[in-house]
């Protein structure tokens, strides 16, 4: 919601302005106060100004309107989507799975931003009690920074425990082809929202079974 920030100035330099509201940003435990804030400034500046407000999910509308009864004819749902070219993965799989250190469907794959409400911890946590090293843990994901959450998971980081990074587009669809049920994966999302993640569309679009973990 950061950009609605600007929608009245967008509106008074006479822009018709369209503004998607994909989640409320300021509940996720990484922003300060005031980083809060803004983005708590940015919602109303888009409900009030905005010429039309996009919703990405049923969810995120419903809780707009009740939080924000009024000017309900501006808003809309229209759901996160991918392609759906269907074309053929021109990548050495073998070689792909050797540079992350794995073999073929000996490995759990899950899919996410490292950040706080994706429970990435629970995940490590549930791995670690199933005492079973025969499958790897493979984690596909990065984030913007360096904080606490993203150290303290990564200290887990082992011969069974593999950050393997941000890995996406083809890549990512060769990984997760080979998997130990080679069509599923896990796709780590926010626990705190309902939204539509963009990842679920890479999955969808791979024709792979995924599972939503939250």
């Amino acid at each position: 919601m950061g950009p609605g920030f600007f929608s009245l100035l967008s509106r008074l330099l006479g822009f018709k302005t369209v503004v998607t509201h994909h989640s409320p940003d300021y509940k996720r435990p990484k922003w300060k106060w005031y980083a809060k804030l803004i983005l708590k400034m940015g919602e109303l500046s888009t409900v009030l100004f905005a010429s039309r407000v996009i919703c990405v999910s049923s969810s995120v509308k419903d809780e707009l309107d009740i939080r924000f009864p009024f000017f309900l004819q501006k808003r809309v749902v229209i759901r996160n989507a991918g392609s759906l070219n269907e074309e053929p993965i021109q990548i050495n799989q073998e070689e792909l799975l050797k540079e992350i250190g794995v073999a073929p469907q000996k490995y759990i794959l899950a899919v996410g931003r490292l950040d706080a409400t994706k429970g990435f911890d629970n995940l490590i946590d549930a791995y670690l009690a199933l005492q079973s090293m025969e499958f790897k843990l493979v984690i596909v994901g990065d984030n913007y920074i360096t904080n606490d959450f993203v150290t303290n998971i990564t200290r887990h980081r082992s011969g069974s425990i593999i950050f393997a990074g941000a890995i996406i587009g083809a890549n990512l669809a060769a990984i997760a082809c080979s998997g130990p049920f080679r069509s599923s994966i896990s796709v780590q999302t926010d626990q705190r929202f309902r939204s539509n993640p963009i990842a679920y569309f890479g999955v969808i679009r791979s024709k792979m079974t995924f599972f939503r973990n939250h």
